[in-house]
């Protein structure tokens, strides 16, 4: 694996190819600085996933549907209130 995308990748989402020079630029200087360690979540990535499954769930209506495709977002008052998925169901 390419180490630029990687750091992309861990820092953005995005590999090198999609990174603007400017953030890119960034990145690299704060990397090299003197005494810079690279932090990562305690638990690794699925920590963070986990983390933020429980701060939805822990309202009330609140749910995480993963491999479900949003046809519409539901909207009340000017307020999101809901969604339609491509199976017709709505939540």
């Amino acid at each position: 694996i390419n180490w630029l995308d990687m750091l992309c990748f861990l820092l953005q989402g995005l590999p090198a190819a999609g990174t603007m020079n400017a953030v890119m630029a960034y990145m690299l200087a704060d990397w090299y600085r003197p005494g810079v360690t690279l932090d990562f979540p305690k638990g690794g990535s699925g920590a963070i996933v986990e983390a933020l499954v429980r701060a939805v769930e822990k309202h009330e209506h609140g749910r995480v549907c993963v491999n479900c495709h949003v046809d519409e977002i539901l909207v009340e008052d000017g307020r999101a209130c809901g969604v339609k998925l491509s199976d017709g169901s709505i939540i």
